[in-house]
């Protein structure tokens, strides 16, 4: 199938309220042809204005994670313990323990943000390295 039925077809989804396959399509589409010439001169009006805005959004996640997981590794040493405070989805506690830190104690005070930063961790297999700690307020 040619691009531009590719890009209309996620464009469309995205129109009949199925926004996160159209997105997940439109930014398969986006990565997979970096760097093709056939994706780069499509007109806007083949991408959805919802399509266009997740792939600038996923555009600047993508280079804020970077700079995160730069920084870390620039500043991380052998050995270093790191408090996280606020853990949100435990993005910076992963990058630190990525990054090579020997322990990483994240705080959170919503425990059902905790409890979804946990299984994140898990399942990117640093349970080991990353503790997500919840003290709710009271």
């Amino acid at each position: 199938m040619e691009l531009l039925t590719w890009a209309r077809a996620a464009s469309a989804l995205m129109a009949s309220g199925r926004k996160e396959t159209g997105l997940n399509l439109a930014l398969r589409l986006w990565k997979e042809s970096a760097g093709d010439l056939e994706a780069a001169s499509l007109p806007p009006r083949y991408w959805s204005a919802d399509v266009r805005y997740g792939i600038s959004r996923w555009c600047e996640i993508h280079r804020r994670n970077a700079a995160y997981d730069a920084a870390l590794k620039n500043a991380m040493r052998p050995g270093m313990r790191v408090l996280d405070i606020g853990s949100g989805t435990g993005l910076l506690a992963l990058v630190a323990a990525r990054a090579g830190a020997e322990r990483v104690y994240s705080c959170e005070m919503n425990p059902a943000v905790a409890d979804a930063a946990r299984e994140i961790v898990e399942l990117n297999g640093y349970s080991g390295k990353v503790q997500i700690l919840v003290q709710a307020l009271q």
